[in-house]
């Protein structure tokens, strides 16, 4: 499969791709689903331009496929890492957060890391910062409210096209270390094979994982660098993508983990599987570097089922709301993606382990590298 680098601006990947703090600023509570839904279904497609609406769509007649997808979400209930790093003395530091405003600063260099408890590189470090940072029962019951509020919005977004089955894995304790990206820490699905794997079943179609970012006993907390980060397949874990959305709330003035971010996030799934892994025709897609190349606002020369966007095409696709103008912000441009760019009449192949083609790092057809072995699968 093409590794493939879709942006150089905090997101580096086959399909990753995130959600800048700046994405999501100072999220209130989302209302009840029910009111939500109601409101959001109301609106249709009222905000595509008259010239994106078109009779020439790839597959017209009928009501299209209704398809289920699993998508199984990883809660860590209590995840413990330490921090280590040089000294911060001249020139640019960074930190971890302590309440009140304090904070623990470090050289920032290649050695300001996150390391698992018990790494013999942590012998002897006086200077180490090591936390244990949990999910409460009111956390998942958050993460819960907002995941099922994104999955009836995907169905709602998509006439019934998406159904999204949900199961959720608590975690009970997660002892690694963490990946740096910008400013921040992330849990990227390398090394989180043996803990996700035995969880995995052959139907897997997207996976999604949380935890928290504050160590609430001793008041620290670690910078997240961006409210979500996605790979697809290629790089996910058997054969399917891999989501990371942080709860954040406690530990900084925004949540990240919020429907509007989770639906983002997973978007960046449906693209890598739409752009590489399904029978779907994308006019403006380049293969190669993995973006668009469109034409001006409002100057498609077909109707925008003929294409599929990423989520941060929200300022440049022909025929999103905000093309020309600066984003309005995720449930813009999540809507306008499922609304008028889902195709319901081709089949969305979401794992790479059951496209029926010999991928990279496979030893044969659907077999091999991050697929499923015989073995797991039998005690399924």
């Amino acid at each position: 499969m093409k590794v493939v680098l879709l942006s150089a601006s905090a997101c580096l990947l086959t399909a990753l791709a995130c959600t800048r703090l700046s994405d999501v600023g100072t999220s209130p509570p989302s209302p009840p689903a029910a009111a939500l839904i109601a409101h959001k279904a109301s609106q249709g497609t009222a905000a595509v331009p008259d010239s994106c609406l078109m009779d020439d769509e790839p597959n017209p007649g009928g009501e299209g496929l209704v398809q289920d997808f699993r998508l199984q979400v990883f809660l860590v209930r209590e995840l413990r890492t330490c921090f280590v790093g040089d000294p911060c003395g001249e020139g640019t530091c960074a930190s971890l957060n302590r309440r009140g405003g304090r904070v623990v600063r470090f050289a920032d260099n290649d050695n300001f890391i996150s390391l698992p408890p018990g790494d013999t590189r942590l012998k002897g470090r006086a200077d180490a910062v090591c936390l244990t940072i949990t999910l409460s029962d009111e956390d998942v019951a958050w993460l819960n409210e907002e995941l099922h509020t994104f999955i009836t919005e995907t169905n709602v977004f998509t006439d019934g096209g998406v159904v999204l089955n949900l199961e959720a894995i608590h975690l009970p304790r997660l002892e690694v270390g963490l990946a740096r990206i910008g400013n921040g820490f992330w849990l990227p699905p390398f090394g989180l094979e043996k803990h996700l794997r035995p969880h995995l079943r052959p139907d897997t179609d997207f996976i999604m994982l949380s935890h928290g970012v504050l160590d609430e006993e001793a008041g620290v907390s670690f910078d997240v660098g961006a409210c979500g980060l996605t790979y697809g397949s290629d790089y996910g874990i058997g054969g399917a993508g891999y989501s990371w959305v942080p709860k954040t709330s406690g530990a900084f003035p925004f949540e990240c983990a919020e429907r509007g971010v989770m639906m983002h996030e997973w978007l960046h799934q449906v693209e890598f599987a739409q752009w590489f892994l399904s029978s779907r025709d994308d006019i403006y897609l380049s293969r190669k570097s993995g973006t668009h190349n469109y034409p001006p606002c409002g100057q498609a020369a077909h109707s925008p089922q003929h294409w599929f966007p990423s989520t941060h095409d929200c300022t440049s696709d022909p025929c999103a709301p905000d093309c020309g103008r600066s984003c309005s912000g995720n449930d813009v441009i999540n809507e306008h993606v499922l609304r008028v760019h889902f195709n319901r009449h081709v089949p969305l192949v979401t794992n790479h382990c059951r496209n029926g083609i010999r991928d990279h790092g496979e030893h044969g057809v659907d077999v091999g590298g991050n697929c499923l072995e015989r073995d797991e699968l039998s005690v399924r």
